[in-house]
């Protein structure tokens, strides 16, 4: 079994499940509720390069922008960082929730401790069904 709502409009989807047999009482109802989750995150370029960097000495942040283009709030519930590579301060964070057409920073930065080719990924987990979402990050220690 199962239900489709009728549309993607935030409200209570209601319908009422019949079964017909041969007990007393026949048919029998099953009332039914679903309500819509419907964020849907967009990230305004999921890949950022940050070029050479001195090793030892931080990159000025770099911006994401991080939209929910749904009809019902994108809660984050996570945001994490690999490689040489950390999220500033004065933007998104691990609990944010954004409404319908909100939107948020994600600001990144790259501290190279040694020379050579860094990779990384901040990795933004959230309420969606394609969670997590990724944004790869590259960089190079000079």
């Amino acid at each position: 079994m199962s239900f489709t709502a009728d549309s993607n409009v935030t409200k209570i989807h209601a319908a009422n499940l019949l079964i017909t047999n041969n007990a007393v009482g026949s048919p029998q109802t099953v009332p039914m509720s679903a309500s819509v989750i419907n964020p849907q995150p967009y990230l305004s370029t999921n890949y950022l390069n940050f070029g050479n960097q001195k090793t030892g000495t931080t990159s000025a942040a770099k911006k994401v922008t991080l939209t929910n283009l749904g009809t019902t709030p994108l809660t984050l519930s996570g945001m994490s960082v690999t490689g040489n590579f950390a999220i500033a301060s004065g933007g998104c964070t691990s609990s944010t929730t954004l409404a319908p057409g909100g939107n948020c920073a994600i600001n990144v930065t790259f501290t190279p401790t040694t020379r050579g080719q860094k990779s990384g990924s901040v990795k933004i987990t959230d309420n969606t069904r394609n969670s997590p979402q990724y944004i790869s990050l590259s960089g190079n220690g000079d």
